[in-house]
């Protein structure tokens, strides 16, 4: 088997791996989320818990972008399905905003519906700042992660858990505030959850639009200067670039001594391709 598709076929699980991990630790956040959302009638952690729900669901949706995109080439798709790793990326971010639409519409329901106010147990704050806790670590894994792998989908997701922790931290503030009497607090941090989660849709939609666009990924002109400096390359020219989704892939054309044979111009070329590999 060809290197390249070992490697893939290595990277491919190596994200199932780490979406099935993070999945089974955002069940059971959301779960502690909800229970303490329903037992406290919190608004806010309501919304946190709905936010974890989507994170698994989320994690679902990768796994099966993740799974068609290790599925090796075929007639229709010649240059493999690498891309679909990316679109899961794009669900992943389109069920952020529809999670800040649900929230919103509850917190409307809140302050123009006379809805019943949260009880701020110290045991529900305890609990809730016990999952800030948890979810750093899902934030710091898959980070860690999604980098190693250069996995889309693990870095969205990444993005997406992230937004935990700030959404965390104004609940359990909220539940202080509804302590000392500030009833307004629980709708507004409602509110601030709203706002994050569209700023992270619209920041993972628009890097996986870049990517199934085919936006430029690497600047020409160091393209150019890096492989002008291998031995034998007299010129570079057409150098194109782009993300499909596993890591960036260059074009370009370069002009050898028209005296060098066949193999010495190879040897030329596969120079110019692992310096761009080491320096890219």
């Amino acid at each position: 088997m060809h290197d390249a598709q070992v490697i893939g076929k290595e990277r491919n699980a190596g994200v199932r791996r780490v979406l099935l991990v993070v999945l089974a630790l955002n069940v059971l956040v959301a779960a502690v989320k909800l229970t303490v959302g329903l037992m406290t009638g919190s608004l806010a952690i309501l919304a946190d818990a709905f936010h974890s729900l989507i994170d698994s669901t989320s994690n679902v949706v990768g796994l099966l972008g993740v799974w068609v995109a290790g599925r090796p080439a075929d007639a229709n798709h010649p240059y493999g399905h690498q891309r679909y790793e990316t679109i899961a990326a794009l669900g992943i971010g389109v069920m952020l905003a529809l999670a800040a639409y649900e929230i919103g519409s509850g917190v409307f329901e809140r302050l123009w519906g006379g809805a019943e106010i949260p009880i701020a147990e110290p045991a529900a704050i305890a609990v809730m700042a016990a999952t800030f806790v948890a979810n750093l670590a899902i934030v710091w894994y898959e980070t860690r992660e999604g980098k190693r792998l250069n996995s889309p989908v693990i870095l969205a997701d990444a993005q997406h858990t992230r937004t935990d922790l700030f959404v965390t931290t104004s609940v359990v503030a909220a539940l202080v505030g509804a302590r000392l009497g500030w009833t307004w607090l629980d709708p507004f941090v409602a509110l601030a959850v709203v706002v994050l989660l569209v700023r992270a849709a619209w920041s993972i939609v628009g890097s996986a639009s870049l990517t199934l666009t085919d936006a430029a990924v690497l600047d020409p002109a160091d393209v150019t200067r890096i492989a002008r400096e291998a031995p034998g390359v007299t010129a570079v020219r057409g150098v194109r670039s782009r993300n499909r989704g596993d890591g960036a892939w260059v074009d370009l054309a370069i002009e050898v001594d028209a005296a060098m044979g066949t193999a010495q111009a190879h040897a030329v070329a596969s120079e110019v391709e692992r310096r761009l590999m080491v320096a890219m």
